[in-house]
């Protein structure tokens, strides 16, 4: 299995050209792909073909990040590990490398290691994880937050007369209570939607109330975030970790593939689909 690796800090020559530093690691790497067009592929898929004739050092942190990347692919690995890939960046630097790893995805098993719970939130489905060195919890986020917390409602947001409205809801299948918690603009309510648990109300309240030409303004759930499902979780005792999820597995931290030592006391890993694999670590307790 080949493997990519992109640490914190991208290992990059400074005093040297992103052309240039190519010559060194498809050499170094022992690139069998044909290398003018492997190298066109990697520069066109992580967009830096703009500055291939300049010196790293005088490149953004985003542009630095996206050659570090881009050593990473030599050689097309099965599998890539990226150290913090957003940390120092800009918002919109951010977004940049957020649709990056997504596109990597697609074609990589993509390991990410992050501290921003909230990042890993926005780019994975899947999320795995561990404490002590043991596995603790596997599912999405919907999941684990469902098996966390016993509020399953959504708060609503509708432009149109409060009785009808809270009728016309109160009548969606799946639907167990509706409560107005009160005006919020003029002519636009907020209501709490509480479903049974089995079934996704969602495309009927939004199918019934574009029927009645009512307005929908807002629909969320209220289900807890990553940042709070991965506090309660490493906030809990062993015995309610296994009540909830079942006996955890011993998960060595080098087996994942994202955790030092150092990183043991708490880590977190999610897959975004498809063959992306992404992991995070969270803050040490």
């Amino acid at each position: 299995m080949r493997i990519g690796y992109l640490p914190e800090h991208p290992p990059l020559y400074l005093d040297m050209t992103v052309k240039g530093i190519w010559d060194l690691y498809t050499t170094s790497k022992r690139c069998v792909s044909p290398k003018a067009p492997h190298i066109d592929e990697i520069c066109r898929l992580v967009k830096i073909d703009d500055v291939a004739g300049r010196l790293i050092k005088n490149l953004s942190k985003g542009y630095k990040q996206r050659v570090g990347i881009a050593q990473a692919l030599v050689g097309n690995p099965d599998v890539l590990i990226l150290d913090e890939p957003t940390v120092g960046l800009d918002p919109k630097q951010i977004i940049e490398i957020r649709s990056l790893i997504t596109e990597l995805g697609k074609n990589h098993t993509v390991i990410l290691s992050s501290h921003i719970l909230s990042e890993i939130q926005a780019v994975c489905e899947r999320v795995i994880v561990i404490n002590h060195g043991t596995l603790i919890a596997d599912g999405t986020p919907d999941e684990l937050s469902k098996k966390l917390s016993e509020d399953h409602s959504l708060s609503v947001r509708v432009a149109g007369p409060k009785t009808e409205v809270m009728k016309l809801l109160s009548t969606v299948p799946g639907v167990v209570t509706v409560t107005c918690t009160g005006l919020h603009e003029q002519s636009s309510n907020d209501y709490i939607v509480e479903p049974d648990g089995k079934t996704d109300v969602r495309p009927a309240i939004f199918k019934r109330l574009a029927d009645r030409n009512w307005a929908l303004l807002m629909m969320r759930t209220n289900e807890l975030s990553l940042e709070q499902i991965f506090l309660r979780l490493t906030e809990m005792s062993a015995e309610e970790q296994k009540k909830l999820f079942g006996s955890g597995e011993k998960a060595a931290a080098d087996s994942t593939g994202a955790a030092s030592d150092a990183d043991a006391e708490g880590d977190t890993a999610g897959t975004a689909g498809g063959e992306t694999e992404k992991s995070e670590k969270g803050e040490d307790e």
